[in-house]
């Protein structure tokens, strides 16, 4: 059984996941734009898992590394984008446990038009409107974390 939960406290692995485990942590980087429309840094997976399915820039976890630390790291190696130099507005995070594998998704969002660079992780990389966000293929846990946005969206501005 899956189970996705929204939280903000979470700051470290469990510690048999961390001992026997997979860990892992990515970013969703949404960007507003006008008329109320949104886009969504996404790349599309070169290898396995998920290879061919669009998912948000993230990768494994280093020994005694927490989920902030893997995500913003990976982010950089993949994005060339260094998410401390974004100040983004926090929105959440969303915990992913399954036995002995954990993964966390922490949602920013920017209005910054900003440049990246396709790292070796993905053979396309780009922002998607919400409208061709809907079309893709998407990874574990992509349609989720869209979600959760949307939620925050119509709670926060009336947006749906």
């Amino acid at each position: 059984m899956l189970l996705f939960r929204e939280t903000n406290n979470e700051t470290s692995y469990s510690k048999l996941t961390e001992r026997l485990g997979y860990r892992g942590a990515g970013i969703a980087l949404f960007r507003e734009e006008p008329k109320g429309k949104f886009s969504v840094l996404i790349g599309k997976r070169a290898y396995n898992p998920g290879k061919g399915k669009w998912s948000f820039p993230g990768g494994g976890a280093e020994k005694g590394e927490p989920p902030i630390k893997t995500a913003t790291r990976e982010f950089w190696e993949e994005t060339s984008i260094w998410i401390n130099n974004l100040r983004p507005q926090y929105i959440s995070h969303i915990k992913v446990n399954v036995p002995l594998f954990e993964w966390d998704t922490f949602i920013f969002l920017t209005n910054s038009h900003i440049r990246f660079k396709i790292g070796h992780e993905f053979t396309k990389l780009g922002w998607a409107s919400e409208a061709t966000f809907k079309k893709l293929d998407l990874h574990f846990g992509v349609r989720e974390a869209y979600e959760i946005y949307q939620k925050y969206r119509k709670e926060k501005f009336g947006l749906g």
